[in-house]
């Protein structure tokens, strides 16, 4: 990880950009993952507490971080096939740089307000001992605001 940031290249382009986004993204998410198995293998509700507190948010805020960059490095190399003679704003490294930036701090604005938001009310829900899941630890006020999860992933699906 090291080597890859801390190398200077001399042409810097977009492409290259998102990969290092993308690289720190999948680096961070891997980073979370320890507290997700942690909360899966323990019964301990304060690691429930902890998990779905910081490492939800955590995991979440790298996980849609690196499916955007890999949208960006997608939409990136359309228009390099669709348009192969034009050079589009976007497709310049200040523009990825920019693009980046916007990213990152938006994605951590919502990771933030999430943390926040359920600190202040998952001490005082009752949570269900038997799920593994953070719904059952936030109060009822804030039931329907939650990470947003990827539509392809069934929430709740019960089998008959």
């Amino acid at each position: 990880m090291r080597v890859y940031f801390c190398t200077t290249l001399r042409f810097q382009s977009s492409v290259t950009v998102y990969l290092k986004n993308l690289a720190a993204a999948d680096f961070f998410l891997c980073l979370s993952l320890p507290l997700r198995i942690a909360n899966y293998a323990s019964k301990s509700m304060a690691v429930r507490h902890i998990y779905c507190n910081f490492g939800a948010a955590g995991f979440y805020l790298n996980m849609y971080a690196s499916i955007l960059f890999m949208e960006y490095i997608a939409a990136n190399r359309y228009l390099k096939i669709a348009r192969p003679l034009e050079t589009h704003a976007l497709q310049t490294a200040r523009a990825a740089r920019c693009i980046s930036i916007m990213t990152w701090i938006s994605l951590c604005t919502l990771a933030f307000i999430y943390t926040v938001m359920f600190l202040g009310t998952s001490w005082q829900a009752s949570p269900n001992p038997t799920s593994f899941g953070c719904e059952s630890l936030h109060s009822h006020q804030c039931r329907g605001f939650d990470m947003p999860i990827p539509p392809y992933r069934p929430r709740n699906v019960t089998i008959n």
